[in-house]
């Protein structure tokens, strides 16, 4: 029996409500453009906030509804690309459509670098040889376990810095996640019906004549465009953990979780085509499950009574 329709409504943890609610606010008076995306790509209309200990930038993502799950009319672009048999077995879990509310929420504006790693773990080149190693890339072969455990890491330094009124972070939801890859969209990417190497790091790339050649390693985290959020490297470059259980229907709720439960990986990576890295596009595997394709990005709930420069 199918499993009734209904708004999904992702929280901000209570402890940041009030600050996010200010924030925003002033947000709209400062950035009209806040309410409904920005009109250009690049622009970044979002309030943003910068981690002392990591240097690690945030963009106030300004939350409302969407429609969750394969936009219409990608079903006949994808069919361009690939057979009807293809289609089901691998994209089926996009589907059907549901209608999700996210609450404002701070997004890092890039991937976890390999030197942001190194700062708060002390594990330096958290990434694979074979696609590059360097403070500026992409940090990946991460768990899921390793990146919570990084986000509680990161929390607890923040504490010590502003003495117990500080930030804490986590891994975004799979709603949080496409919400702000789509930044106002309902196009298969945040730049439109197609994908360029001019746009992200995905399984090809421009040659400096102008040819196209096929990619083997990361970008240096921020290398492509932001979108209308101000927010990076959403399509390719390491596809990313979110902190939601795998459903096989996109905004559904699990009904049980163990260790080995499934999460949701958002984004597609440097050797993924251009359609895995759709904002509707959806993978998973366990939380143990690693891979030289697969990195991770904060959310920051902010301090209950913020100080100037929180």
């Amino acid at each position: 029996m199918s499993r009734p329709v209904f708004s999904l409504r992702i929280p901000v943890p209570s402890i940041a409500q009030a600050a996010v609610s200010v924030l925003l606010a002033v947000g709209l008076c400062v950035w009209p453009g806040l309410s409904r995306g920005a009109d250009t790509l690049g622009e970044s209309p979002a309030p943003a906030w910068t981690e002392p200990v990591t240097g690690m930038e945030f963009a106030l993502i300004p939350g409302g509804c969407f429609e969750m799950g394969r936009a219409p009319g990608v079903t006949e672009k994808l069919l361009e690309e690939v057979d009807q048999w293809f289609l089901d077995h691998h994209y089926a879990d996009e589907e059907p459509r549901k209608e999700v509310c996210v609450d404002p929420f701070w997004l890092a504006r890039r991937e976890v670098s390999q030197g942001e790693w190194e700062k708060v773990t002390g594990d330096a080149d958290k990434g694979c040889t074979q696609s590059g190693l360097g403070p500026d890339l992409p940090a990946n072969f991460i768990t899921y376990e390793e990146a919570r455990d990084f986000a509680v890491k990161l929390s607890e330094m923040e504490q010590e810095h502003y003495e117990g009124n500080a930030s804490s972070f986590r891994l975004p939801t799979e709603a949080e996640w496409e919400f702000a890859c789509r930044a106002g969209q309902d196009t298969p990417y945040s730049t439109g019906w197609e994908l360029t190497p001019d746009d992200a790091r995905y399984r090809v790339s421009r040659k400096p004549s102008g040819g196209i050649q096929r990619t083997r390693t990361v970008a240096p985290v921020g290398s492509y465009p932001p979108n209308a959020y101000g927010v990076y490297d959403m399509h390719g470059n390491v596809e990313e953990w979110t902190a939601s259980l795998y459903t096989p229907h996109p905004g559904e709720e699990p009904t049980f979780e163990t260790r080995d439960s499934p999460r949701v990986i958002k984004g597609g990576s440097f050797l993924a085509p251009a359609r895995n890295t759709r904002c509707g596009a959806r993978k998973w595997a366990i939380g143990r499950y690693v891979s030289c394709q697969l990195g991770m990005r904060l959310v920051r709930n902010p301090p209950a009574s913020p100080s100037p420069s929180q």
